[in-house]
């Protein structure tokens, strides 16, 4: 029995390798007539990315300040003598100015009110060649019914003499009276004009007009 089973099992061994010897050389025959191909595997896709540019940072270069001190020269101002005239609205120097640092003098053109003209100052004073016509005439109404009083009249004198306004102060209680006079002096009166410091100017006074029956005319 043992025989047996030692020629079985060689027998066995024997025929795996035939089968192996075979499975080779058939391999190698289908190896060497191109029957069997391996295909590499396919290679992955090539995936590009941009590179973004590099950013340009502008570098800042702050400025080097010092803190310096600055004087001003400032020159004193130039002074002389002061006169006064109560003639002239403003002072003015005697004399040219002077450095008082000890410079040269200086050149300024002085500027001088021109003083007043020198004259009398007066009011406005009624014309004497006119004197005989200053008093109005009696209105006849006025007369009949005895209406009498006294009138102050404001009148505007021009430069010339003439009156250029006249008008009722205070009445004499009586329209018609009242009325009489202002015509009166616009018509006929005239002035010897106010005066200035001698030049004539315009001016304006209160004069007073009276109507008494026993002067009617």
């Amino acid at each position: 029995m043992s025989h047996a089973l030692n020629l079985r099992l060689r027998n066995s061994s024997g025929l795996a390798i035939t089968v192996a010897v075979h499975i080779a050389m058939g391999a190698a025959l289908l190896i060497g007539f191109d029957i069997v191909s391996l295909k590499a595997p396919p290679r992955p896709p090539l995936m590009t990315k941009p590179i973004p540019e590099p950013i340009k940072r502008v570098q800042t270069v702050e400025p080097i300040t010092t803190e310096q001190t600055v004087t001003i020269d400032v020159p004193e101002p130039l002074v002389g003598p002061v006169v006064s005239d109560p003639l002239w609205t403003h002072p003015v120097t005697a004399e040219p100015l002077v450095d008082p640092k000890g410079g040269p003098e200086a050149v300024r053109p002085l500027i001088i009110d021109p003083p007043l003209p020198a004259g009398p100052s007066t009011g406005a004073k009624l014309d004497p060649r006119y004197a005989a016509g200053f008093q109005p005439p009696y209105p006849s109404a006025s007369q009949r019914l005895g209406e009498a009083g006294t009138v102050v009249l404001h009148v505007a004198i021009d430069a010339s003499g003439r009156v250029t306004a006249a008008t009722v102060a205070r009445s004499s209680g009586f329209a018609r009276l009242d009325a009489a006079a202002v015509a009166h002096a616009l018509a006929k009166w005239r002035f010897v004009a106010a005066l200035a410091n001698g030049v004539a100017v315009v001016a304006e006074r209160d004069i007073s007009v009276v109507f008494r029956i026993e002067n009617a005319r």
